[in-house]
């Protein structure tokens, strides 16, 4: 799976404003990207691959580039998150926020797994 495949599907966050306007929307899924990770570039593929087989997606999905680890809206905004067990590594980290806050998480997809990722995508696409 290549980086251009993801980004074909996901809309990428690219700006601060962009971002802030993206935890004003009342359910969204958020892909962590990054460049230098093999964990991070084996979870993309199963992302995308749940992706392509969902096919009524409700909540739209972003994806935001944290190569560079040097955005520090995106580093602020993750250490006032309530969600204690959440934590950033470059695994592929996938986001569940309602109206900014995380409220559900698939810290390393590849190792989930296709299947339970998969499942809990659709599961949280029903929410809304």
């Amino acid at each position: 799976m290549k980086e251009n495949e993801l980004r074909t599907q996901l809309e990428i966050i690219i700006s601060e404003t962009d971002f802030n306007e993206v935890l004003k929307l009342q359910m969204v899924i958020l892909y962590v990207f990054v460049d230098w990770s093999a964990q991070e570039l084996f979870s993309r593929d199963i992302i995308s691959q749940a992706l392509n087989q969902i096919e009524d997606k409700k909540v739209p999905v972003f994806m935001i580039d944290c190569s560079s680890q040097e955005q520090k809206h995106v580093e602020k905004w993750l250490l006032n998150q309530k969600n204690e067990a959440f934590s950033y590594g470059g695994f592929g980290e996938t986001l569940l926020l309602k109206e900014g806050e995380i409220i559900d998480f698939i810290k390393y997809p590849a190792s989930l797994g296709f299947d339970k990722t998969k499942e809990k995508l659709e599961n949280w696409l029903k929410m809304i």
